[in-house]
């Protein structure tokens, strides 16, 4: 059972890790810091779904787009928001979900492992 569920597990704590780490660095350096957590965000999408097909994809990008709302809805009480509603912050959000959607429209065949000569 831990040998089926295990790879998942580790797919949703890559979505949290990702969306959190993507969320409090893309104001790092102005739009740089977006553009290198944007292709954080696309590599690790493209490697869930490598690694687990469909549903380690699906696993990763809930876990990221969960991660990016709660972040992005949370108020603590001091009032400070990670997410601010200018420029980086729609180009993190939209561009974030674009970034986990594109490996779902990525060919099969390039997912499996296989040589030049067997395709």
């Amino acid at each position: 059972m831990s040998r089926i569920a295990l790879p998942y597990g580790a797919l949703a704590f890559l979505g949290f890790f990702v969306g959190a780490t993507g969320t409090v660095g893309h104001r790092y350096q102005p739009y740089w810091g977006s553009v290198l957590v944007l292709g954080v965000a696309l590599s690790a999408g493209i490697f869930a779904r490598a690694w687990r097909s469909w549903i380690g994809l699906l696993v990763y990008s809930q876990a990221w787009v969960a991660t990016v709302l709660f972040l992005n809805f949370y108020t603590p009480p001091s009032g400070s928001v990670l997410i601010i509603d200018d420029t980086l912050g729609k180009v993190w959000f939209v561009g974030g979900v674009v970034a986990v959607v594109i490996p779902a429209f990525i060919p099969r065949r390039f997912m499996m492992e296989a040589t030049i000569a067997e395709r």
